[in-house]
């Protein structure tokens, strides 16, 4: 399962990067980025979902664990160590993927 989830940074930073996050855990997890001025980035990110997103290089992607009516900070995440390099492997697959999704949005029936 592949989700591209964009939630774009005001203007007004333009030292942004490209970051690439994989919950690779049988659980559902909560991703949120709070350490950026006038601006919050959260979303839930379910059993191996890809989650691509934009933010600044000193900012931290904190990964909490959802059981039930819990909610545990796993682990906090230097977005400099999730951002995406031109080559990676992983760029290959998710733009086939994206590709074919795009190609059946337009297959009129």
């Amino acid at each position: 399962m592949v989700a591209a989830m964009f939630s774009q940074l005001p203007p007004n930073f333009p030292d942004r990067i490209l970051c690439y996050y994989i919950n690779s855990t049988t659980q559902t997890q909560r991703a949120c980025i709070t350490s950026i001025p006038n601006w919050v980035f959260e979303r839930i990110v379910f059993p191996h979902q890809r989650l691509l997103f934009e933010a600044l290089p000193d900012a931290l992607l904190e990964i909490h664990g959802l059981s039930g009516l819990h909610e545990t900070l796993l682990t906090q995440i230097p977005c400099l160590q999730l951002q995406v390099h031109e080559g990676q492997p992983w760029q290959r697959e998710l733009g086939r993927q994206s590709e074919a999704l795009i190609r059946t949005d337009w297959i009129e029936e």
